[in-house]
């Protein structure tokens, strides 16, 4: 089961726009950089702490 599971509705889901997901100071390029520098391969589990 993942986090979502456990959180009994109280978390929110949001899509990223392809125009924010593209590009060097993409959406999509921080999370590249995220997996690198974390080491972060396919199927690997973590978790994501955001603060508001």
């Amino acid at each position: 089961m993942q986090g979502a599971y456990y959180a009994q509705g109280n978390f929110s889901v949001l899509a990223v726009s392809a125009e924010h997901n593209k590009g060097e100071d993409s959406h999509g390029a921080a999370l590249g950089s995220f997996y690198g520098r974390t080491r972060i391969t396919t199927g690997d589990p973590f978790w994501v702490w955001i603060v508001p």
